[in-house]
C-alpha cells in the first residue's frame, strides 16, 4: 500500500501532514458556491496524479484496517495532521474511524474544515469529533448555506467570501461579524476586515493577505488553524 497520508506542500508547510479524498463527491454538506469554485477540484485537475491517489484513500478509508493503516504513518513523527485539503466527512463511520485514530494520539494536533454540519445525520459524530482535546474542527460556511445549528456554536467559523460582501457593507457586517476567519477567492491586500465599530473584527487568512512569516509563508508557521 502506498502512503495514505501526504507531506505538506509550500501552502501547508512541511510541519503539517494531510489525508485527503476526491473534492466535491465526498462533501455531502457543499454548497453551490463552493462546489464552483472549489481550489481542491481545480487542483485535481491541474495535478492529474491527484485523482487516483484520492479515491485510492477513499478505498482505504472504506476499509477496516483504515485506523490501524493511518495510525502506523503517524507513528513516524507527525506533529500535525490536517484532515482534508480536499475531500470532507462522507459518512458517520468513517468520522468514528477519525476518531478512534485521533484518540490514539493525543501528543498530535488534528485539524478539519468541514461543511458536514449541514446533514444532520452526520450531527452526532461530529459533536463527539469536536469534542476531542486534540482536534480542532472549524464550521465552513458561506452566505448561501442555512443557519450553523446550536450544536456546533462552540467551534470557529470559517467564512467563504463571494466577493460581493466586499463590496456591500451591511450585509457583510451581517454575516461577517459572526465568524472568525475569512476565505476569499478574489484575493487582495486587505489584512482586516472591521465589521463592526471597536474591536469587532474578522480577520482574514494571512496567506489571502500576503503577510510573511520565517519560513516566508506557511500554515506550519501561521499556526491559526489549530
Amino acid at each position: 500500500m502506498t502512503n495514505l497520508l501526504t507531506q505538506g506542500n509550500t501552502k501547508l508547510g512541511k510541519v503539517i501532514w494531510t489525508f485527503n479524498l476526491m473534492a466535491i463527491d465526498t462533501c455531502p454538506g457543499k454548497s453551490k458556491l463552493c462546489e464552483s469554485i472549489c481550489y481542491a477540484d481545480r487542483y485535481t485537475t491541474h495535478y492529474p496524479s491527484c485523482g487516483p491517489k484520492y479515491e485510492s484513500n477513499l478505498k482505504a478509508a472504506e476499509s477496516n484496517s483504515f485506523v490501524d493503516d493511518i495510525s502506523k504513518e503517524l507513528k513516524k513523527g507527525i506533529a500535525v495532521c490536517r484532515i482534508h485539503s480536499s475531500g470532507d466527512f462522507y459518512n458517520a463511520k468513517y468520522i468514528r474511524k477519525w476518531i478512534s485514530i485521533i484518540k490514539r494520539f493525543p501528543h498530535i494536533r488534528f485539524y478539519a474544515y468541514t461543511r458536514s454540519w449541514n446533514v444532520k445525520r452526520l450531527h452526532k459524530a461530529l459533536k463527539d469529533l469536536s469534542d476531542l482535546s486534540n482536534m480542532s474542527l472549524w464550521i465552513s460556511t458561506d452566505n448561501t448555506m442555512p443557519v450553523i445549528p446550536k450544536l456546533f456554536k462552540h467551534l470557529k467559523v470559517a467564512y467563504l467570501s463571494s466577493g460581493y460582501e466586499e463590496e456591500s457593507g451591511k450585509r457583510f457586517v451581517k454575516k461577517a461579524s459572526k465568524h472568525d476567519l475569512i476565505f476569499r477567492p478574489n484575493r487582495r491586500k486587505i489584512k482586516l476586515f472591521k465589521v463592526k465599530s471597536g474591536e469587532d473584527k474578522a480577520i482574514v487568512c494571512p496567506k489571502e493577505t500576503g503577510q510573511k512569516t520565517s519560513d516566508g509563508f506557511s500554515c506550519s508557521s501561521c499556526e491559526i488553524c489549530f
